[in-house]
């Protein structure tokens, strides 16, 4: 009925809102619009690619020309050098030129000491020597006339075929022209001192060079070598090859493009050679002549030429040719075909749409069924949901996968978990809260009636202490603290005799009367009496209390039709009443009897002092006496009781709650006119907490304050400091908030959040383990609390279950944070190495030792805690502190599958985890503990 009185609250807002478009079509149209973009981009971005591409293809392929201009260059450069050298440096050559350069231009064999020397001298063999009458010239040897003379033309001629290059020149040493070959028609005078090349040579004095070289409508790779003879510059030799078709194949070939060569003809280029066919090299010509002056700007810039030829697009680069003084003789120019070098990226462009258009529709129909099993899930997780949202939390969510749609049935499966958790703890402690006492404050008048005590015959060591100090007048504003301290003095009095095995037999105004029975009665009654003497001197200046000790029988029971009232009477009553009217300020006045036992144990007879209003003598004992009294044995601590250990010394800072300790500030008192008392909510080692109304805020909230023991120790207020300190930096829904620190007349407090609930000790008692869903959900939000601390630097080192409080809807707040302190200390604190805070039950084993304790310390007593929780039971058995403290550090604990054996095993994997003796094998935090916890589903 719940499920469908939802669903008709929602309808009418589902038909209010009109025509909406289905979320499946919805994301079908998202997705293949998505895709549709995606690939017209796909096409736009390989487009324009394929044309950077394509510019970058010509741009390699022309920058090859270049590269194989440069190769083949050097290579041809080096050759021409080489043979240059060859020739010039040949003696028998300088010898011959020297002779063929004087009057008579024929040398004979006498004076090339032919006859002399074997044949090869001038590089011919003796085989190919040609007969004095043959003219004719091999390509090896001399030619010789037929009078063994032969021209220096004939043996330049013989030279140049032999080291097969293009032209050579023979010079003499101012540059007149002395021989060439080829020689294209009559010999004439020729002077090339004024050519750059030759002129360089010819200044050089005797240095060879390379370079390019124009004779004529020419373009040579020449060198030029000197002719020396002995220390003398007799001439040179010029060696080029020709510039022509055959090098721009070269080029072509090696480059894989096309190459073109021109000569400069009067600022203008005439091409020489190119490796295009013969109608593209026309048709080149003929452009070169269109754009002539295009090209010769081209060959001083980075700018390139477009050129149709024979139909073709071409693009190309010139690459200028430098003579001597870097003057250009000439022109490379590297031509690539465009649609050629486009040819493949444009067959990419076409296969990219063609692709794209199959893509599209393959899209589509992906889309379609993809879209149709994204939905399922969120189909599924939307009718769960409309079925939570009527309150069906018993749902479990079957959604797999780390993706979004997994991590979102993840988070709706751990909301629904969380759903069923806080509905089982609301549930769990609402029935458990129906056993919690009422507050006194809001028992609306109907007073809860005390246990009555049946009248019986005591023999007892009878106290009586009369507090003088509050038998002045009180000065106007002094009125709750002076109530407070008398409360102090009434509580410790009465806390004292319960701990001391004795009895609160009467207490009225500023005098108390305990009793003690049993073995060691006197002995214990001192001990208590130097303890509130003590006490009483600790709150400052003030009268001495006066007090006698007495031995005797008496009468103790509660008063009939007197709820709460008891009386004592008797002679021993009356006659201790007697002996405190005759004590002084500071005086400690005995019975007879008692002093006899006493002075045994004391070891000699007590003093005697004068009474104070009879004038007569009585035994007295002094501040002396009672500091040497023989020690008592030392009742067993609450196991579960906050301690610090340092050395020999355990002290307990916490405890039980003790109601007798607590009445202290009455309801309705104010303190420092902020604070107005409601009630007492529990008191311990570390103080009484008080619930109390904030007058300048209009506010509840808890006050704790020192308990009078307390203030004689400056550490306790440190350790209150310290508290708040730390405390005031968490801010987490699963901490209790700590507000303020106060001090009143020398009464130190703390104003902290006000939470009416039980302990998780309380539960754990009654119940003795925790429903699985309840006790997650605890944990969880111990763990979230626990790792807000550790974010802000603070550690807890007292995880317990009586510092963990619960409110009525089941929320868990970790609190009390006294014997906290930072993680990470930069100078010693409260705690200083070797020295022990916490609780054994609950500690690890590296505090049990005395060492440095950080967060995985905490993450152990959550471990014990959890065990505790879960299994209602400590996972270490000990029958005393010292033997919880060797099975903290040596023992395994028991397994958690022992005490609850139905105990999810991932839960017990945590838990042992959590109480690994080495903290490295714990959880390395309070936040992976968590995670981990989280994981759980109930």
């Amino acid at each position: 009925m719940q499920r469908k009185k939802s669903r008709a609250l929602i309808s009418p807002k589902r038909r209010s809102m009109g025509f909406a478009l289905p979320l499946f079509f919805k994301i079908f149209l998202t997705i293949t619009t998505v895709v549709a973009l995606a690939l017209l981009a796909a096409i736009l971005v390989t487009s324009r690619q394929g044309n950077v591409a394509a510019k970058a293809q010509v741009d390699r392929d022309l920058a090859q020309i270049t590269a194989a201009q440069k190769s083949i260059e050097g290579a041809v450069f080096r050759e021409i050098e080489t043979k240059t050298s060859f020739v010039s440096s040949d003696p028998n050559v300088a010898r011959y030129f020297e002779s063929a350069s004087g009057d008579d231009l024929g040398l004979s064999n006498d004076d090339l000491g032919i006859a002399d020397e074997p044949a090869d001298e001038l590089g011919l063999d003796a085989s190919d020597a040609a007969p004095a009458s043959d003219s004719s010239a091999n390509n090896n040897g001399a030619t010789l006339d037929t009078e063994g003379q032969s021209s220096i033309k004939d043996l330049l001629s013989e030279r140049r075929a032999t080291l097969d290059v293009s032209m050579g020149l023979v010079m003499d040493s101012q540059g007149q022209v002395l021989a060439r070959d080829p020689q294209e028609g009559e010999p004439v005078e020729e002077s090339l001192s004024k050519d750059a090349f030759v002129a360089a040579a010819l200044n050089a004095n005797g240095e060879g060079r390379s370079g390019y070289w124009r004779d004529g409508d020419k373009l040579y790779l020449a060198a030029i070598g000197p002719i020396v003879s002995g220390d003398s510059l007799v001439g040179f030799v010029l060696l080029g090859n020709l510039v022509e078709k055959s090098t721009a194949e070269a080029i072509s070939k090696i480059s894989g493009a096309q190459a073109a060569l021109f000569v400069m003809d009067s600022n203008n280029l005439r091409l020489i050679g190119s490796s295009l066919n013969a109608d593209a090299g026309k048709a080149l010509e003929a452009a070169v002549g269109v754009k002539g002056q295009e090209m010769t700007t081209a060959m001083n810039s980075d700018k390139r030429v477009d050129l149709k030829l024979a139909g073709a697009d071409y693009e190309g680069q010139l690459t200028t040719l430098y003579g001597e003084n870097k003057s250009p003789v000439g022109a490379l120019l590297g031509l690539t075909p465009t649609e050629q070098s486009k040819s493949a990226f444009n067959a990419i462009q076409r296969a990219v749409n063609l692709t794209g258009l199959g893509m599209l529709l393959l899209a589509g129909l992906a889309s379609w069924f993809l879209t149709r099993g994204l939905l399922k899930p969120v189909r599924q997780l939307a009718d769960l949901a409309e079925r939570a949202s009527g309150g069906e939390y018993d749902l479990h969510v079957d959604v797999k996968g780390n993706d979004e749609i997994g991590k979102l049935g993840h988070a709706f499966d751990a909301l629904l978990s969380s759903l069923r958790e806080k509905g089982d703890m609301e549930g769990y402690v609402s029935n458990l809260s129906k056993f919690l006492p009422e507050p006194r404050e809001e028992s609306a008048g109907f007073a809860s009636r005390a246990p009555q005590i049946a009248p019986q015959r005591y023999a007892m060591t009878l106290i009586a202490i009369d507090f003088r100090r509050f038998a002045s007048d009180v000065a106007v504003g002094q009125e709750a603290i002076t109530m407070t301290q008398l409360a102090t003095l009434h509580s410790d009095a009465q806390s004292l005799a319960a701990q001391f095995d004795g009895k609160l037999l009467e207490q009225a105004s500023a005098r108390v009367l305990l009793g003690f029975g049993g073995e060691h009665r006197q002995l214990r009654a001192l001990h208590v009496l130097a303890i509130l003497l003590t006490r009483s001197a600790a709150l400052g200046a003030g009268a001495a209390p006066s007090a006698a000790v007495h031995d005797g029988e008496l009468v103790f029971g509660s008063l009939p039709n007197f709820d709460g009232t008891t009386g004592a009477f008797g002679l021993a009553p009356a006659q201790i009443a007697r002996l405190l009217g005759e004590a002084g300020p500071g005086q400690i006045l005995l019975g007879p009897g008692f002093a006899k036992a006493i002075g045994t144990q004391l070891g000699r007879e007590p003093g005697l002092a004068v009474g104070a209003n009879s004038g007569k003598r009585f035994y007295a004992l002094t501040p002396a006496d009672l500091a040497s009294l023989p020690a008592l044995e030392e009742p067993a601590p609450d196991p579960n009781a906050t301690r610090v250990a340092d050395g020999n010394e355990t002290r307990i800072v916490s405890g039980p709650v003790n109601e007798a300790n607590a009445q202290r500030l009455a309801p309705g008192m104010r303190l420092g006119g902020r604070y107005e008392i409601q009630g007492v909510l529990g008191a311990g080692g570390m103080g009484v907490v008080y619930k109390a109304r904030d007058l300048d805020l209009d506010d509840v909230v808890a006050l704790k304050m020192l308990r009078g023991a307390a203030l004689m120790d400056p550490e306790h207020l440190d350790r209150l400091k310290s508290e708040l300190k730390l405390a005031r930096k968490i801010t987490h829904p699963s901490v209790l908030r700590t507000h303020d620190f106060g001090d009143v007349n020398g009464q130190p407090f703390i104003s902290m959040e006000y939470v009416r609930g039980m302990t998780l000790r309380y539960l754990i008692q009654h119940s003795g383990k925790l429903p699985f869903s309840a006790g997650l959900r605890i944990a969880k939000q111990i763990a979230a609390g626990l790792e807000a601390a550790h974010a802000v630097g603070v550690l807890h080192r007292d995880i317990k279950p009586e510092n963990v409080i619960l409110e009525a809807n089941g929320n868990a707040k970790l609190m009390d944070f006294g014997i906290a302190r930072p993680i990470r200390r930069t100078a010693p604190g409260h705690t200083q190495p070797g020295m022990f805070v916490g609780t054994p039950n609950y500690s690890p084993p590296e505090a049990l030792a005395g060492e440095e304790v950080d967060a995985r310390g905490d993450v152990y007593s959550m471990g014990v805690m959890l065990c505790e929780m879960f299994c209602g039971q400590l996972p270490f058995e000990a029958g005393s502190t010292m033997e919880m403290y060797m099975a903290h550090s040596q023992q395994a604990p028991i397994l958690p599958s022992k005490l609850w054996p139905d105990i999810p095993k991932t839960l017990e994997l945590i838990i042992l985890k959590c109480l690994e003796k080495a903290p490295t094998a714990r959880f390395a935090s309070a936040e992976a503990l968590f995670d981990a916890l989280n994981s759980l589903r109930s």
